[in-house]
């Protein structure tokens, strides 16, 4: 949705993390300039997609191959590379590697990016681990209020308490619980219940337990509108769900994408900025 499929480069993130792992990844084009986002300053949206550009049979240009096997590259995605002089190359190197590679095009295409957004699907899942724990300087954890999210995200902050000491303390004073599809016209007693469950699963996990003379626990109360179970609203609308960007290349500025985003954007915006300086 971000930008036109033409206009995508030629290789994207996955061709990176294999073909890193035998040492062919030199010379890979990872990024674009969004041609879909059009600043009114001098701000720039570059990407890094998961897959390059769509083949294309008859192109005139010397990069035509002959198909790209994106869903056999994905299943090549975890091996590891055999160890070396500092052991094994793992996925959670190779994804360092490859976010590092990505900055320096844009920079030596442009210049250094001042903020670097990571999409990474949500859940218990190997790529959702490593953007966490080590790539990431700002984690926003996007949920709906049901049981089984929270019962997936249970499992996953007992996980992270098995972390040392420094790093449990470093990750989780850079989370944000975000509500996704907050239903607009009951979106207060929503945001309530969300509140109330997202509180218990921190207290129960990532929160330390309090006592009337330990004043620096990591502890937050219900309502304490700057703790990380605070969610950050995003809107539901029945005039997203199926949304054609095709159709509306201006979708991003929309009034039905402002009202639903807004908040969250805003929000979200100022923790990262506070985050980076």
């Amino acid at each position: 949705m971000l930008q036109n499929t033409i206009a995508l480069p030629k290789h994207g993130l996955v061709d990176y993390l294999v073909e890193s792992a035998v040492g062919n990844q030199a010379g890979l084009e990872l990024v674009s300039r969004s041609e879909v986002i059009k600043s009114p300053g001098n701000g720039e949206v570059w990407l890094l997609p998961a897959d390059g550009a769509p083949i294309r049979p008859h192109a005139t240009d010397e990069w035509s191959p002959a198909k790209r096997d994106y869903l056999a590259k994905l299943n090549r995605v975890y091996t590891e590379i055999p160890g070396g002089p500092d052991g094994p190359k793992t996925l959670a190197d190779r994804l360092e590697e490859a976010l590092a590679e990505a900055e320096r095009q844009v920079a030596e295409r442009s210049r250094k990016p001042d903020v670097t957004l990571l999409d990474s699907r949500a859940g218990i899942h190997d790529i959702a681990a490593i953007a966490i724990t080590r790539l990431s300087g700002f984690s926003f954890l996007f949920a709906t209020d049901n049981p089984h999210t929270w019962t997936g995200y249970r499992a996953l902050f007992e996980q992270w308490r098995q972390l040392t000491n420094d790093r449990l303390n470093n990750l989780r004073q850079r989370l944000r619980m975000v509500a996704a599809m907050v239903p607009d016209s009951a979106a207060e007693r929503y945001l309530s219940g969300f509140r109330d469950n997202a509180q218990q699963c921190f207290a129960d996990t990532l929160y330390d337990e309090m006592s009337p003379t330990d004043v620096d626990a990591f502890n937050f109360g219900p309502e304490d509108e700057q703790a990380p179970h605070a969610p950050l609203p995003i809107l539901f609308h029945a005039g997203l769900v199926g949304l054609n960007h095709l159709a509306a290349p201006d979708w991003y500025s929309s009034h039905l994408i402002r009202e639903a985003y807004d908040q969250f954007v805003t929000t979200a915006t100022e923790l990262i900025v506070e985050e980076s300086t």
